[in-house]
């Protein structure tokens, strides 16, 4: 078994005191070092210079910039996002008031059939639609007062419909057709 080494003292080491400079009498009788006439000439900092309340306030105010500037940096980033917010709520009533007005016109039995003959095509009995597939585009045509009435479509020359329905997914790729001579 190998030989024990002694114990170490723990704890901190004896210090030896400091000298001070200039010792004299107190009036107590004890023997320290003097007290300056001014209070500030006490308070030394680190570097040796007096502490003026003027430089404790500065690094007061240094301290909490420092402490608050992650947060009001937060804080910023944190109101422009709810100013975008707010920009994208005010967008969606805008767009919720359109849609409930459109609601309310597709609520109105006239406004269907005009909708149901404008994209569907659709006529009421006893009329003829007719739909016209080459000239014009139908912003460019003039406005008529009576759409289909009285109007005759042509018969397909004896085709059935899926016949002219074949042919138009057939065409539907190509090329366009060439332009109508002009009158």
């Amino acid at each position: 078994m190998p030989p024990r080494r002694p114990a170490v003292p723990r704890g901190p080491a004896p210090r030896a005191k400091p000298r001070a400079r200039d010792q004299r009498a107190a009036p107590s009788g004890r023997t320290g070092p003097a007290r300056a006439a001014s209070p500030a000439a006490g308070r030394r900092g680190t570097l040796g210079r007096p502490v003026t309340p003027v430089t404790a306030v500065v690094g007061v105010l240094i301290v909490l910039t420092l402490l608050l500037t992650p947060q009001l940096r937060a804080w910023w980033v944190q109101q422009r996002g709810l100013g975008q917010l707010h920009a994208e709520v005010a967008a969606s009533q805008r767009d919720l008031a359109a849609m409930r007005s459109e609601r309310e016109q597709w609520n109105d039995p006239d406004y269907v059939r005009a909708q149901a003959r404008e994209r569907l095509h659709f006529v009421l009995p006893g009329e003829t639609g007719l739909t016209v597939t080459t000239g014009l585009p139908p912003q460019a045509r003039p406005a008529s007062g009576a759409q289909g009435a009285g109007v005759q479509v042509p018969a397909a020359a004896g085709r059935p419909w899926f016949g002219g329905l074949w042919e138009s997914v057939r065409v539907a790729g190509g090329p366009p057709p060439p332009p109508l001579p002009s009158r």
